[in-house]
């Protein structure tokens, strides 16, 4: 996944160190926690089944 982040930034002439490096960062941090942890309290009770979640 972060090759394909670095291949759109690329594409994209996202070119000044810092940003690519914040990217990547944010690209790393996504995949560290399950995404609905943060929605939980707002999405409905469901949802997570319906997406294949737990």
């Amino acid at each position: 996944m972060l090759a394909d982040l670095e291949a759109l930034m690329d594409e994209y002439d996202v070119v000044e160190s810092g940003d690519r490096d914040v990217l990547l960062q944010m690209q790393r941090d996504s995949l560290k926690s399950e995404p609905l942890t943060t929605f939980r309290n707002v999405i409905l009770s469901g949802t997570p089944r319906y997406l294949g979640r737990r």
